[in-house]
């Protein structure tokens, strides 16, 4: 179930127009789903970040602490959290429905947060480890649709 087409080191770039793509998918599909009142993001979503950036923002944070980024491989998400002996990352597919799965489960949910949701509650397998806290993805300013180049922010 954890990803193995997710590769690490790089700068996280990926290619020049497959950001693109991401960047429109994301703007045209996505960010309407999960913009909080007042044009925020949630604190979990961490827009365009590096898998090794994930890494160290997690490195010394508390068991199950996560976040969600862009892909830079796909178009699509990543949940990168916290494990009991290193980060994992889990590619996060959406099915034609729009529904929301973790690669090699087989449990849809109807967004992000509903899938954040269920893995508090039901740990993720096959390594038994449940998602807990997102005060670990609070740097800076909150990710906003508002500045002065949209998604400036979300696409670092």
């Amino acid at each position: 179930m954890e990803s193995t087409t997710e590769g690490g080191g790089g700068d996280g770039r990926g290619g020049g127009g497959l950001r693109e793509l991401v960047l429109k998918w994301f703007t045209e599909t996505q960010a309407p789903l999960i913009l909080l009142h007042k044009g925020n993001f949630p604190d979990w979503f961490q827009g365009f970040t590096a898998r090794k950036e994930a890494e160290d923002q997690l490195r010394d944070k508390p068991l199950g602490c996560f976040l969600i980024r862009l892909s830079d491989k796909a178009i699509g998400y990543i949940l990168s959290y916290k494990g009991q002996d290193r980060c994992r990352h889990f590619v996060i597919n959406q099915d034609l429905a729009g529904l929301f799965i973790i690669s090699g489960d087989d449990q849809p949910h109807h967004s992000l947060t509903e899938l954040i949701e269920h893995y508090r509650v039901h740990p993720i397998q096959p390594f038994g480890e449940s998602l807990t806290s997102t005060y670990c993805c609070q740097v800076g300013e909150p990710i906003t649709l508002q500045s002065p180049s949209p998604l400036h922010t979300v696409v670092r």
